[in-house]
């Protein structure tokens, strides 16, 4: 084997002078680069369930002591297809947001409530306003009762004065015949008014009648004012000839007029009313009850 000479000594001198240079540059960079170095992460297993016992031998770590089930027999970390929307290296402290909102009402909850507040309010004005116009309603209606009563009460009295007028205007009438004669008074008049019309009568008896033989009677009505004159004649039951009816009633008015009334019949009468029976025979006129 030969010695080396001067120049492989250089050579090796120079390519040892630059390993050594390399590896003095290399290591100042790879320890400056340790710096830049991402941390070391940890895989971290959700656990749904608190278990009370600890495993012996746990294949992940989680957040609380689980022990293993399932379905499958190899080793498999929990996944989701549910991608999160923000990922971190560190667990951190979760602030329950969804749920504060959740139980916090919404813009849309807050205008729906508002809204059915409202529309209850409207409801209620509008069953005030009816339950007022009911009330208004039934007070005019009593109002008008009260008012219709009222008119009528005054239509009644109205009614009863003018009767009461027209009763004291129309003549206090009293009608008599012999039997129901009471006073001296009245059987007085009665017997000279019945006097008289015979009188009269048998001297305007109507010669007609006797040349023709017509006889028979009349019932008549005569009212007398308390002047004598005549108030009234009227034939109640007439003797079926009209020669001795108008006979009757020519004979009252050749009587009239009559003596006044005596004062203690006008006290009560303004018409005193006589009921006679008249007899036309061939012997004369004559009355009766």
């Amino acid at each position: 084997m030969s010695e080396p000479n001067s120049s492989d000594r250089l050579s090796f001198t120079i390519f040892l002078a630059v390993a050594v240079h390399a590896m003095i540059i290399f290591g100042i960079t790879f320890t400056l680069s340790e710096r830049d170095k991402a941390a070391p992460t940890l895989n971290i297993t959700l656990a749904t369930h608190a278990s009370a016992n600890e495993p012996d031998k746990a294949d992940f770590l989680a957040q609380h002591n689980q022990e293993a089930s399932g379905t499958e027999t190899e080793l498999k970390e929990l996944t989701t297809t549910e991608i999160a929307d923000v990922s971190d290296a560190s667990i951190n402290e979760i602030n329950p947001t969804p749920a504060q909102q959740a139980s916090t009402p919404t813009e849309r909850q807050k205008q729906s409530l508002l809204s059915t507040t409202a529309e209850a309010n409207r409801k209620l004005t509008k069953l005030e306003a009816k339950n007022q116009q009911s009330e208004q309603i039934l007070t005019e209606s009593n109002r008008d009762s009260a008012e219709a009563r009222s008119q009528k009460l005054a239509s009644l009295q109205a009614k009863l004065s003018q009767q009461r007028q027209a009763l004291a205007r129309e003549p206090r009438i009293t009608r008599h015949t012999s039997v129901s004669t009471k006073s001296s008074d009245e059987a007085a008049y009665y017997n000279y008014w019945s006097d008289k019309i015979i009188r009269v009568g048998n001297k305007n008896f109507p010669k007609e009648a006797i040349e023709k033989g017509i006889f028979g009677s009349l019932r008549l009505e005569v009212g007398v004012k308390t002047d004598g004159s005549v108030a009234s004649i009227e034939i109640t039951n007439t003797s079926g000839h009209s020669l001795l009816d108008e006979a009757a009633r020519q004979i009252v008015k050749l009587a009239a007029p009559f003596n006044p009334l005596p004062p203690e019949i006008r006290k009560d009468t303004d018409i005193f009313v006589i009921y006679r029976t008249w007899n036309f025979e061939i012997t004369g006129l004559s009355t009766s009850d």
